[in-house]
């Protein structure tokens, strides 16, 4: 993975973007999308309801794990959205799709 790593550096600075359109998307919803990394934390607050978002999104074929206490503080409950370097712009666009209608579907937004 290192080598990879070294002989590949676009693949981090892809991964970077990715992570940045998606938090970036999350935003514009009106979702408290955080972090400055490749992992981009979707702050929902309440367990259930980070379940609810989790199990929606899942629904619609992405994949982003809901993280509760004791794992986080209480009261901030969370989504785990893990982008990848290999994942396309229409796949991107898709999930912040996804995101919007499950958000929605679940009260998240109105």
């Amino acid at each position: 993975a290192l080598a990879l790593v070294a002989r590949e550096p676009g693949r981090r600075a892809t991964l970077l973007a990715h992570a940045g359109r998606l938090r970036a998307g999350l935003r514009a919803l009106g979702l408290e999308a955080g972090g400055d990394t490749h992992i981009v934390p979707l702050l929902v607050g309440d367990n259930r309801r980070a379940l609810a978002l989790a199990d929606a999104l899942l629904a619609r074929g992405v994949l982003a794990h809901a993280i509760r206490p004791p794992t986080v503080p209480a009261g901030t409950a969370r989504l785990r959205i893990t982008p990848m370097a290999t994942h396309t712009p229409a796949q991107l666009a898709r999930a912040l799709a996804a995101f919007a209608d499950a958000a929605r579907a679940t009260g998240l937004l109105s």
